[in-house]
């Protein structure tokens, strides 16, 4: 085994036994707010569809992610696999940069492989990411992996990795599509390939193989687009957003310390991303060893997602995620210019490397810590809520939880229509506190009035950061 493909390997297996350790001792299941939930909640119908035939509900994301976890889910069961997979993902996305550079900068390998466990591994948004059941990032695990074999094709011409980049970018989209900007790179480059002479016979395995993801996604979900047609986000998306940092949209009134283009832009240098982006950033201008090919389009493509979300009425810290492992790739030669410093000097290298080590290690944890405590307490909510046996759930902001954790009765959300009347007997989860502002004049405060101006709610318990737990005589 080549040295290139030990440092691969030890990448791969000791970032993922860091995780599950991370993950065991910690136990945090990964699920944290409404859409984490979801996914599971998905996964398990597909689960039952491919056991008893029976047809899913409805999805309102792209089904990817949910249905590798079902597939996965038959040797390890839905919870684990749903989390399993951004792990397993993580790792990959690290081989796979890891790899990228090695072929770039042969001989480098250790200095690659400090580098993208420092930088990537222990990135704090990235990590805490990585361990929750969310799509963002084995999204990004397909896109990169669709860059690499593009430039894989590049280098040496093998037809079965213009084959995988072709699978793996049309997967992305039907995973994640809010990553159709940073795709079309290499939809440009796969599809203007075809025009030469000597890659006629690729056009039919390659449409087979681009058409694959969409015939399934298709298959569960027919010809619904709403993901694109009801989708406030993209709907609601423009130019005038760039500078706005208040919204009022279907998930509330929204307000922002900074306008959306600044705090888009100013990920690069956010110690949640890349704590030493600025210097990296002001290194790659003044050096002249970058890796080859995919610079200009790279950060066209970047520079174009960016400017994607800054239009979005929103502002998400995930959504900068697929955009970290492509600027950690431009700015390695940097990394090694920073690095040179400590040219002999190997106990002066060590001791920065131990202090990176617990600095990050602080980030990570400041990071991880409104997720963890997310988690518990939707866990011990959905506890509370079992105690207290009822047929009928009026809530807001919980329901996927008491789902996950094993409530079995109806839920009605409180944030689809006004309600008219309140069945007997029911019981109504809501925090009041959490919610006044912005959710104000909005359905999930107004059914809240209306249920307590019924003057039928009595209140039987307050839970955790506010909950409370009515019950309607």
């Amino acid at each position: 085994m080549k040295s290139e493909q030990k440092s691969l390997l030890v990448i791969f297996i000791s970032f993922g036994i860091f995780l599950l350790a991370f993950i065991f001792f910690t136990g945090y299941n990964g699920l944290y707010g409404q859409d984490s939930h979801e996914y599971l909640r998905y996964c398990k119908e597909l689960i039952k569809f491919f056991k008893t035939g029976e047809v899913p509900g409805n999805f309102f994301w792209p089904i990817g992610y949910p249905l590798a976890g079902a597939l996965l889910s038959f040797i390890t069961g839905p919870h684990l696999a749903m989390q399993l997979i951004p792990v397993l993902s993580c790792c990959w996305i690290m081989v796979i940069l890891a790899a990228y550079l090695m072929n770039e900068f042969p001989g480098r390998e250790k200095e690659i492989s400090l580098y993208v466990f420092l930088f990537l591994g222990f990135s704090p948004y990235f990590l805490r990411y990585s361990i929750s059941v969310m799509s963002d990032i084995p999204s990004v695990a397909l896109l990169v992996t669709s860059y690499y074999c593009l430039d894989r094709y590049m280098k040496i011409k093998k037809a079965i990795f213009i084959l995988i980049a072709s699978f793996m970018v049309s997967a992305t989209i039907f995973t994640r599509i809010g990553l159709l900007p940073l795709t079309l790179p290499v939809w440009i480059f796969i599809f203007k390939s075809y025009f030469r002479k000597n890659n006629l016979q690729l056009i039919i395995p390659t449409l087979v193989l681009i058409l694959l993801p969409a015939t399934i996604y298709s298959f569960f979900k027919g010809t619904d687009v709403s993901i694109v047609s009801q989708n406030y986000q993209l709907t609601d998306w423009s130019v005038l957003n760039f500078f706005k940092r208040e919204f009022s949209n279907p998930d509330g009134y929204l307000s922002y310390s900074l306008p959306n283009i600044v705090f888009v832009f100013l990920s690069f240098i956010h110690p949640g991303y890349v704590f030493a982006g600025i210097l990296f950033i002001f290194q790659f201008f003044i050096n002249k060893q970058q890796p080859s090919y995919f610079i200009t389009p790279l950060v066209l493509a970047i520079l174009l997602y960016l400017f994607f979300l800054s239009g979005l009425p929103l502002q998400n810290s995930r959504f900068m995620i697929p955009v970290l492992p492509f600027f950690l790739l431009i700015c390695f030669p940097s990394f090694l210019s920073y690095l040179s410093w400590f040219h002999f000097k190997k106990k002066l290298l060590m001791l920065a490397i131990t202090l990176l080590l617990i600095f990050q290690s602080i980030l990570v944890y400041r990071a991880f810590l409104p997720f963890y405590t997310l988690n518990k307490k939707e866990l011990k909510i959905a506890s509370s809520v079992l105690v207290h046996s009822s047929d009928i759930i009026y809530t807001f902001g919980i329901d996927g939880a008491l789902k996950s954790y094993g409530y079995e009765g109806k839920i009605i959300n409180m944030y689809h229509s006004p309600l008219t009347s309140v069945a007997s007997g029911s019981m109504m989860v809501f925090n009041p506190g959490e919610f006044s502002k912005q959710w104000a004049g909005k359905n999930p405060m107004n059914n809240y009035d209306f249920i307590l101006k019924s003057g039928k709610a009595r209140l039987i318990a307050t839970v955790e950061s506010g909950w409370e737990i009515y019950r309607v005589e």
